[in-house]
């Protein structure tokens, strides 16, 4: 005779409250950031930055190498100073990057653009959504995960 087959608790409502939170809050932040890339991506009112500082980021994930300039941009409206990290697009040889952050010395002055009432919201690169739809898309399945999963497991049950 075989042995009793050994059922397991369901998750309790904690448990579910956790999950919910977790996939929620991520995916509002994902949701988020894709919004201001979009937005950003957007920007079209003319303005003059100084480069305060500027780095290549190197990021090695899945094995393929990705070399980002980033630049710090300051400029000022109306008399208030806004400052932002700006990413440049991707390169995946290093001297390619190079070549791009060789534009931006710091203490340049350079064109930029912002988005018109978000002076905050300034880019040196314009017109880079990158992926800004698929990343939103993203965030909401994050946020659907935990419905998924406890249906999946209420279903289940029965």
């Amino acid at each position: 005779m075989a042995p009793p087959r050994k059922t397991t608790k369901p998750p309790g409502r904690l448990f579910w409250i956790i999950l919910s939170a977790v996939f929620l809050g991520a995916g509002l932040v994902v949701v988020y950031l894709a919004w201001q890339r979009h937005v950003i991506a957007q920007a079209n009112v003319p303005s003059t930055c100084t480069v305060t500082a500027a780095t290549l980021s190197y990021n090695s994930e899945d094995s393929r190498h990705a070399y980002t300039p980033k630049v710090i941009l300051a400029h000022e409206i109306d008399g208030k100073r806004y400052e932002r990290t700006d990413s440049g697009p991707s390169y995946s040889i290093s001297s390619d990057a190079q070549s791009t952050l060789a534009r931006f010395p710091v203490g340049s002055q350079q064109p930029c653009t912002y988005v018109a009432g978000h002076p905050e919201l300034v880019t040196a690169f314009p017109g880079k959504d990158s992926g800004a739809l698929v990343f939103g898309l993203f965030g909401v399945f994050l946020m659907l995960i935990p419905a998924g999963a406890y249906a999946f497991v209420r279903f289940r049950r029965r």
